[in-house]
């Protein structure tokens, strides 16, 4: 498990005493994610390769869940996620779906998959 300290860190969470009880300890935060440190000093998830997580806006989102949930819809025959640059310049993910029979309800069903 990776533990982390910084000065800016939350000290527990907000009404979640027995959640910050588990993970933070003496103004350590535990993430709970297994890390590896690699030959180059760097700390990687074991089995994940470096393109199967992005960050957007903040949040750490892995595009094969949301293509799997899209693709799982009877609507949809293939789904794939990709960045794509905002007008700012900001990265943002993008779902393209093919249909299976009704474009329209496979577009439908893709953005009401739920996340697995």
């Amino acid at each position: 498990m990776l533990w982390v300290k910084h000065p800016a860190q939350a000290s527990g969470y907000a009404n979640l005493p027995e959640q910050t009880r588990e993970q933070f300890r003496d103004g350590w935060f535990c993430s709970r994610d297994v890390f590896a440190l690699d030959a180059d000093g760097f700390f990687r998830t074991p089995g994940a390769a470096p393109t199967s997580w992005f960050k957007i806006a903040g949040q750490w989102v892995q595009p094969g869940e949301l293509e799997a949930a899209a693709a799982h819809e009877p609507a949809v025959a293939e789904a794939a996620c990709v960045l794509v640059p905002d007008a700012d310049g900001l990265d943002r993910l993008r779902c393209f779906v093919t249909a299976r029979g009704d474009a329209a309800e496979a577009l439908r069903a893709a953005a009401e998959a739920p996340a697995s």
